[in-house]
């Protein structure tokens, strides 16, 4: 296939992608990472759940491996230690990461928890960052762009590990750690708009997913979306209601109970339960 035939193609399935997800979102009982999608999380949202992070030197050329798991293997001598304790040398394992790391590269490494159904039980992965040869993975915001720049990339790291040491990670009262994000509390999913940017830097034909924190601030645009005319927008902005206690919260979602569309009417009912108000309707 010539360039011009491939370009053609991504079009045509952007476009398909387009028309696909206003309908998946009409199905709140439909698991959203789903072998079809990717669910990715942006830059803030791996801090969230990081239990370590560090800014560290390449001290050899990639190891290949070749594991499902690992591809490669890196070792490091720390610069910085920007979260939790790491020791000052070592090797992390990398299952993606390209241009793979060369000697002298810096490198942002999180290693952030994750679970896979069971709340109690948390997975490890380690996210690697090449800030000397920005490439794949994107290091993505929390808007649906993707950050380019290396200092910028930092600078989002370093302003959300500042609000958790100073209690509020979200930016406001609810005092959730690690394991509670990493368990999914205090965040949104969301599906990537097909012509976003992180769409676009992520993974072809993939309805992928955007995970990025429940920050205090993004609560009256999502009240708002509560009244949007699509019903499948009033239905994601019902499911995201879950992460915000609030008594304006409650309120929104028990009329959103009485809601003429079904789906939005079984999302509110799913995020009252979840916030310990389910018989409140």
């Amino acid at each position: 296939m010539n360039s011009e035939s491939f370009r053609g193609a991504q079009g045509w399935a952007r476009r398909l992608l387009k028309a696909l997800v206003p309908l998946l979102l009409l199905l709140p009982s439909v698991e959203i990472a789903s072998a079809a999608s990717k669910r990715l999380r942006s830059v803030d949202m791996l801090v969230l759940t990081s239990e370590r992070i560090a800014l560290v030197a390449a001290t050899t050329d990639r190891d290949s491996v070749g594991t499902t798991e690992c591809r490669f293997e890196v070792h490091y001598s720390v610069i910085e230690r920007l979260l939790g304790r790491t020791s000052g040398k070592g090797i992390v394992c990398v299952d993606e990461c390209s241009p793979a790391p060369k000697r002298g590269d810096s490198l942002l490494v999180m290693w952030h928890r994750y679970t896979r159904g069971d709340p109690t039980d948390m997975l490890l992965h380690v996210q690697v960052f090449n800030l000397s040869q920005i490439g794949f993975p994107p290091a993505l915001d929390n808007h649906f762009g993707v950050i380019r720049a290396p200092d910028s990339i930092l600078t989002a790291v370093r302003s959300r590990i500042a609000m958790i040491r100073a209690g509020h990670p979200l930016g406001d009262d609810r005092r959730l750690g690690m394991r509670d994000f990493a368990s999914g509390n205090g965040s949104i999913d969301e599906y990537m708009p097909p012509d976003s940017e992180a769409e676009k830097a992520t993974y072809f034909l993939s309805l992928n997913v955007l995970v990025y924190p429940a920050d205090a601030d993004r609560l009256p645009a999502i009240m708002r979306e509560t009244e949007d005319a699509m019903p499948e927008r009033r239905g994601w902005a019902a499911t995201a209601l879950a992460q915000y206690p609030r008594p304006e919260v409650f309120s929104r979602l028990q009329e959103l109970t009485h809601d003429n569309v079904l789906g939005v009417r079984e999302a509110a009912l799913a995020s009252l339960k979840s916030l310990g108000h389910g018989d409140e309707h």
